[in-house]
């Protein structure tokens, strides 16, 4: 992997958990558990 292709999966990697832990705010505790 070069380096560009890494610094992309880091960055979609950290907007899918900045993604999940919002959704936390506003979705059941249970679909929340699903999500980690």
């Amino acid at each position: 992997m070069s380096v560009k292709d890494i610094g992309k999966a880091v960055a979609m990697t950290a907007i899918a958990l900045v993604i999940i832990n919002q959704g936390k705010k506003f979705l059941p505790d249970s679909v929340a558990k699903l999500l980690g």
